[in-house]
């Protein structure tokens, strides 16, 4: 089997504090930032910090064809016949709260049903669970925007994606584990990943149908992919992932993201038939 090249030390160490994606039309590129001690320590020695950068080739239409194995697989994510189910025909900007859970999952399901499909229709409100903070908003770009006032799952759906997507959202507890902050920007969507505090260590692999927060990872570079295979969508505008570190204990977020993504997209001999029979559900 192929080895995925050699990862850069500095970007297994703990203390690295947060890793910038940014994808391209044929891979992406991964740019690190210093951590504080390092940057003291740059300054000191009257060095300038540099963002360390490296480029990771990503044959996008392999992803796609990939994962749409994985999703055929699952018994809830097809139909009898094999085929991803149809839930909704189109849909622009879906923006939903993270760090639920328990009976708060019942406010989930209930408010991500608003999906247009016109764009003359638009719905955008907020809703509080307890904290007097917005916990929703849907809607289009600019009516999003201002909304954005705690971390929150989104994604720029379009029609090649949406019915995963949905199933995904309604079916898996994307709220537990990771959190996912977006800026809604004029020409592309920018995504951003951090932990979510005691949530990540207690929910660390306990995701109720993915083994890890990785397998989720995954299904968002899988959105992308398709958002790069569309022809709807300018191939060479880029889309940003920041991944954080942010206040959720010792393991380092960057450090087990940059092998999860060498092992899953530069070793050319992966393939779904070996995935574990567990896969879903351990």
């Amino acid at each position: 089997m192929q080895q995925p090249p050699a990862l850069p030390t500095d970007t297994l160490a703990s203390a690295v504090p947060s890793l910038a994606l940014r994808l391209t039309a044929d891979g992406f590129v991964y740019l690190y930032g210093l951590s504080g001690e390092e940057k003291e320590a740059g300054a000191q020695e009257s060095y300038h910090t540099k963002i360390q950068s490296q480029f990771v080739p990503v044959e996008w239409s392999r992803v796609s064809a990939l994962w749409g194995d994985i999703i055929a697989q699952h018994p809830l994510l097809s139909d009898p016949e094999g085929a991803v189910r149809v839930l909704y025909p189109a849909s622009h900007y879906v923006v939903i709260p993270s760090g639920m859970s328990g009976e708060q999952d019942v406010h989930w399901w209930r408010l991500t049903a608003p999906i247009f499909a016109d764009e003359e229709q638009y719905y955008s409100n907020s809703y509080t669970l307890g904290d007097g903070k917005p916990s929703l908003a849907v809607g289009f770009s600019h009516l999003v925007k201002g909304f954005l006032q705690r971390s929150f799952v989104a994604c720029q759906f379009i029609p090649t994606i949406l019915p995963f997507a949905q199933r995904v959202l309604r079916q898996s507890s994307l709220q537990t584990g990771l959190s996912l902050g977006v800026e809604l920007v004029e020409g592309g969507c920018d995504l951003v990943l951090c932990q979510s505090g005691n949530l990540l260590r207690a929910n660390h692999y306990s995701w109720p149908r993915y083994r890890s927060w990785q397998h989720h990872l995954y299904q968002v570079l899988y959105f992308l992919s398709k958002v790069y295979l569309d022809s709807s969508v300018d191939h060479a505008a880029p889309v940003s992932i920041i991944l954080s570190d942010g206040t959720a204990g010792a393991d380092s977020l960057v450090g087990e993201l940059l092998q999860a993504l060498y092992r899953q997209f530069t070793t050319a001999d992966w393939d779904v038939s070996v995935m574990p029979t567990d896969y879903w559900y351990a």
